[in-house]
């Protein structure tokens, strides 16, 4: 269910409709935060947490069609379990190259 500030993707269809979106567009890092949730311990804890710096950038096509990228800090992670933020900020995981 989407929350009051979220769209619906019917109504992002229906924006991506209009011929005046086509063009490079910026991703606003005050605006935007990349969440992560996820279940460790075989399932028992739940990990939240979210990453504030961000960069990015998409194309809108013409036709309506949404290509782009978006970059974030994993270093710059914030938890809610305090134990977990020195494993997501480790060497292993901020050094890793795209696929693996």
């Amino acid at each position: 269910m989407a929350s009051p500030e979220q769209i619906t993707p019917v109504a992002v269809q229906e924006l991506l409709a209009d011929p005046a979106l086509a063009r490079n567009w910026d991703l606003d890092p005050s605006r935007s935060t990349v969440l992560l949730s996820n279940r460790s311990m075989w399932g028992l804890a739940r990990v939240t947490g979210s990453f504030h710096q961000i960069t990015g950038s998409a194309t809108v096509s013409p036709a309506g069609e949404v290509t782009g990228d978006v970059t974030v800090a994993a270093a710059c992670a914030a938890t809610v379990r305090c134990d977990s933020t020195p494993r997501l900020t480790s060497t292993r995981l901020t050094s890793a190259s795209p696929g693996t």
